[in-house]
């Protein structure tokens, strides 16, 4: 299978803004346990840090906010690359073209450009890579029928399809920084090719084991239910 790994950013850091080491390291051990029989690439996002530092730069527009942030992701990038090389062939791009060149390995990326979420630069490694399953881990164990953040009665979700996703999607703020559970531009790329998405708790990664082995764990978005 061809997987393509999304980790949220703001899993990287504990409350005190310490880098979460448990946590790297656990997924450390999960790319090496996939990379045996599968094809890997992994994307990092911004998190926590950078919407931080996008609320005190508020002299900044949004174009700048957002170079910032793709920046902050390639940072992040970098540091998962330098502990996964440890173990495994590693390559650092920041060009999705890059993607098509051959390399035996593990791809891993953080943003493409200014505008684009990092969940929007998974979705394009995953066409790209006519990937079986894009997994977003993220700081959840499922999907909620409205934003948990926010309180109210919102339900975990099994499985949803895209239609469902898009009116999710629409009661979430979208800036600089700050894309929640996922974006239009993703969900577009996504479910033009038809890609299945799962997204699991990002500091329990080994759960994609378990949906591996078929069983139910986290939310998955595909077409058909």
């Amino acid at each position: 299978m061809i997987l393509v790994l999304k980790f949220g950013g703001s899993l990287l850091y504990e409350n005190n803004l310490q880098f979460n080491r448990e946590v790297i390291d656990q997924w450390i051990q999960l790319v090496r346990k996939l990379y045996l029989e599968h094809q890997i690439c992994v994307v990092v996002g911004g998190g926590k840090i950078t919407r931080m530092l996008s609320h005190r730069l508020n002299d900044l527009n949004n174009a700048e906010l957002d170079i910032l942030a793709t920046k902050m992701t390639w940072v992040h990038a970098y540091i998962v690359s330098r502990y996964l090389a440890r173990y495994l062939p590693t390559k650092v791009i920041t060009n999705h073209e890059e993607l098509l060149t051959h390399f035996d390995g593990v791809h891993v990326t953080g943003g493409f450009y200014p505008g684009q979420s990092t969940n929007g630069a998974a979705a394009t490694c995953a066409e790209i890579l006519n990937a079986d399953l894009l997994v977003n881990y993220f700081n959840y164990d499922k999907v909620y029928s409205s934003d948990p953040e926010k309180g109210g009665d919102g339900k975990p979700l099994d499985k949803l399809d895209y239609l469902t996703m898009r009116e999710l999607i629409g009661s979430f703020s979208q800036s600089p920084g700050h894309y929640e559970l996922f974006d239009y531009n993703a969900l577009n790329t996504v479910e033009r090719s038809n890609i299945p998405v799962l997204f699991l708790n990002g500091k329990n990664p080994h759960l994609l084991l378990k949906f591996l082995k078929d069983e139910r764990v986290g939310t998955l978005m595909e077409g058909k239910l």
